[in-house]
């Protein structure tokens, strides 16, 4: 468990820097003439998260016991 701090430090600037390159690449997509589809697949984007956020949560009470 020594390197956790480390890892946890790298995920947290991949994390950041993925969605500062997200938002930038919709500023560049509302100003394009694929502003429709782009917003369609972030809305399907948005739609999956949301559901495995909602399945997830159902889950986590039976991933609490480490017995199962």
């Amino acid at each position: 468990m020594y390197g956790t701090r480390p890892l946890t430090s790298l995920a947290l600037l991949a994390v950041v820097g993925t969605a500062l390159g997200a938002v930038w690449s919709l500023t560049g997509l509302a100003a394009s003439e694929f502003a429709t589809a782009g917003l369609a697949v972030l809305a399907l984007v948005v739609a999956a998260v949301l559901v495995a956020t909602v399945v997830g949560r159902r889950a986590a009470p039976t991933r609490e016991n480490p017995y199962w």
